[in-house]
C-alpha cells in the first residue's frame, strides 16, 4: 500500500507522462465542450422560464455573460477567503503579543 506522499509522486509522474505524450488541448477538449454547454443551458432555461424566443447569437452571448459571472464570484469568494485569512493571522499575532510570549522587550 503506497503512502499519501508516494500515491501524489506516482500521480505527478503520471501527469508529466501524459503530457509528454499528448496534447493537453486534445485531452481536455471534450471537458471543455462540457464546462461550455452548461452555461449555454443555463441561457437556454433562463430565456425558457421568462418565455423569450432568442437567436443562436443571443444565446452565446448570454452564456459568455454567465461564464463571466462564474469566474466573478470565485473570484469574489476568494478575496473574502484571502481577507478573512489576513484577520485570522492578524487576531492570532495581536493574542500573541497580548500573551507576551515574544522576545522579552529591551528599555533603552
Amino acid at each position: 500500500m503506497l503512502s499519501p506522499s508516494e500515491r501524489s509522486q506516482r500521480a505527478r509522474i503520471a501527469a508529466h507522462a501524459r503530457s509528454a505524450a499528448y496534447d493537453g488541448l486534445v485531452v481536455t477538449a471534450k471537458g471543455r465542450q462540457a464546462f461550455a454547454d452548461g452555461f449555454y443551458q443555463q441561457a437556454v432555461a433562463a430565456a425558457s422560464e421568462r418565455g423569450e424566443q432568442l437567436s443562436e447569437t443571443e444565446l452565446r452571448r448570454r452564456a459568455a455573460a454567465l461564464k463571466k459571472l462564474h469566474f466573478a464570484r470565485l473570484s469574489f469568494a476568494s478575496l473574502k477567503a484571502r481577507q478573512g485569512q489576513k484577520k485570522s493571522k492578524l487576531r492570532r499575532g495581536v493574542a500573541a503579543a497580548d500573551r507576551n510570549d515574544g522576545p522579552p522587550e529591551v528599555a533603552a
